[in-house]
């Protein structure tokens, strides 16, 4: 019988899609370049809260990057990004779509640019979206339409897909879609230095049990690949013929998927954002698989505190999640590394208004106002 390490080399030979080692691809976008300071923080895990301030935003800055994984049979990326500044007034959009299966960098550069298409269109509506307290009916039906021209376009997406974490910045409100696993993390620092990590979107796995009830609902088969006899890697949905075996029960695409409860809808979350909210990281589960919320969100920060350029973040953090990988036993075996893509949108704020102080003046025939 051969031995566990065989089998694991064996496994990941199997099922590993092609990309080519090293190569780097930096796309980021600056405007101004405010000053972040930071002192000693102290950093907790915490859920969503509404935000104590309410001083409007003044710039968002956002940089990407994206580095290729590497491995056996490897030869592509099939991560992308987006960054749209101002499709609407105060309103900017970042987002990134890791492709998976045969054709998944065709599906992730689809749904992009068909999404970036759809919000330059469609301004007006969003706007009207946004105001009417609907933003979710409006992500929905966009993401929606998106799947469908998919689906209908010449890409073979039999078992390839796209997932889709995106965030819109309108104002002091952010609004959060996501599709798949994928992820959205806040910073919240406090003037004395308190740093507290904010999830922003939920992972669609199958091990969430919402997420796991629909997939059998639908007839689809919850189990983690096996390879002579013993499982191997994470749960992974299956039809009847054991095709598709996705390791996310929501994504674009995936026609086999979505046969058995795999879907396309977003769950859109909002937050309204203040002065305590610094920065917002979104990235492919490339990241994710390598450091947690917690040592992404501390990890900016303390590359921050040393002065470091916002411009080179993005790109500091994905190295360092390469580099977490590279000591990983499944690295170390087949070297085995996922696409990663990392955007990050620092946030500045105008300076809160000054409160009137109320004086007496007997000669003035009312009160006088002194900042």
């Amino acid at each position: 019988m051969p031995s566990k390490d065989r089998i694991r080399r064996r496994f990941f030979e199997m099922i590993s899609f092609s990309k080519p080692k090293h190569r780097e691809i930096i796309d980021h976008h600056a405007r101004l370049q405010p000053q972040y300071i930071v002192q000693q923080p102290r950093i907790v895990h915490t859920p969503i809260t509404t935000t104590t301030t309410t001083n409007p935003i003044q710039d968002v800055e956002i940089y990407g990057f994206t580095k290729e994984g590497s491995g056996p049979g490897k030869n592509e990326c099939q991560d992308t990004l987006s960054i749209l500044y101002n499709i609407a007034h105060h309103t900017h959009f970042f987002a990134v779509y890791d492709g998976h299966g045969p054709n998944g960098k065709s599906v992730s550069n689809f749904v992009n640019k068909a999404i970036a298409s759809s919000l330059t269109r469609h301004a007006i509506e969003m706007e009207q979206a946004i105001d009417m307290g609907s933003p979710g009916t409006f992500f929905n039906t966009m993401l929606k339409s998106t799947d469908n021209k998919l689906m209908h376009s010449s890409i073979n997406v039999a078992n390839s897909g796209s997932t889709c974490i995106s965030v819109l910045v309108s104002n002091n409100r952010c609004y959060i879609a996501n599709v798949g696993d994928s992820r959205a993390v806040l910073c919240r620092q406090t003037e004395l230095g308190r740093v507290s990590v904010l999830d922003l979107s939920t992972d669609h796995k199958p091990t969430r049990q919402d997420e796991q009830s629909r997939i059998l609902q639908a007839g689809g088969i919850i189990e983690p690949m096996y390879f002579n006899g013993q499982p191997v890697g994470p749960l992974r949905v299956w039809n009847k013929a054991k095709e598709s075996g996705l390791a996310m029960t929501r994504a674009l695409g995936d026609s086999k998927g979505k046969q058995v409860g795999l879907t396309c809808e977003p769950e859109v979350t909002q937050l309204d954002l203040g002065a305590d909210d610094k920065f917002i990281i979104i990235a492919s589960d490339g990241l994710w698989d390598a450091m947690t919320s917690k040592d992404a969100v501390s990890y900016i920060v303390n590359y921050l505190a040393a002065g470091r350029a916002k411009s080179e973040a993005a790109r500091a953090l994905t190295l360092e999640a390469r580099a977490r990988w590279a000591k990983t036993e499944l690295y170390q075996e087949s070297h085995y590394c996922d696409d990663i893509t990392v955007v990050i949108a620092f946030l500045r704020y105008h300076p809160p208004e000054p409160t009137p102080v109320t004086m007496v003046d007997p000669q003035a025939q009312g009160p006088v106002y002194m900042p």
